[in-house]
């Protein structure tokens, strides 16, 4: 605990109210970054998601040859 500071909230209103110091870099937002890296999450969650489709439907068939095997 970092001067009774243990959580998000409490850290967030530290660094406002100035009882924390997170340094420069910290507030200095880009905002063409952060756009940029949101739809790099965005592209590889999509993907993500067709991978565990392809997968799932790949288990399926798995599942129901064995059933019919046995």
């Amino acid at each position: 605990m970092l001067n009774g500071i243990n959580t998000i909230y409490g850290c967030q209103k530290a660094v406002q109210d100035g009882r924390l110091d997170i340094g420069p870099s910290a507030h200095a937002v880009d905002s063409h970054d952060f756009t940029e890296e949101l739809n790099a999450l965005c592209r590889k969650d999509k993907e993500q998601e067709k991978e565990i489709w392809r997968i799932w439907e790949e288990n399926e068939f798995c599942m129901r040859t064995v059933g019919m095997m046995g």
